[in-house]
């Protein structure tokens, strides 16, 4: 090998690690910036059907005692402080309001999101979130 062909193979060589390296760290930052603005995307996505879905429980509420178990579980619902025997318990209500052929469009709307909800908060309880 001649020195000019090996000084030329060392600088292709130098010069392929040195664009690997770059293409390595922008690719590096760029993927940090969009963690970032999948994170802050996630939460207000996240604000944003936690409000739907307080609003939700506000219709659901009613002032008939035959639903003073459920307005119980909906007012702890929207404090947040549901345990997870709660949460199932308010979803089977939320599922009978889906079945329910007397129950108007608008609250089979509101315990169709409350159910949604729900089974999202459960997933990411599960998953340790």
């Amino acid at each position: 090998m001649t020195p000019e062909l090996a000084i030329s193979a060392v600088s292709t060589l130098v010069a392929i690690v040195a664009f690997v390296l770059t293409v390595t760290r922008r690719r590096h930052s760029e993927t940090a910036a969009l963690a970032e603005r999948l994170a802050k995307l996630e939460t207000k996505v996240d604000v944003f059907w936690r409000g739907v879905s307080f609003d939700a429980a506000r219709l659901l509420h009613s002032p008939h005692p035959e639903f003073a178990r459920r307005d119980e579980l909906l007012e702890r619902f929207q404090a947040q402080e549901l345990t997870g025997a709660e949460a199932r318990e308010l979803g089977t209500m939320m599922s009978a309001v889906l079945k329910d052929k007397k129950a108007e469009p608008g609250q089979q709307m509101a315990a169709s999101v409350i159910l949604r909800y729900l089974s999202a908060w459960y997933e990411a309880t599960e998953a340790g979130w």
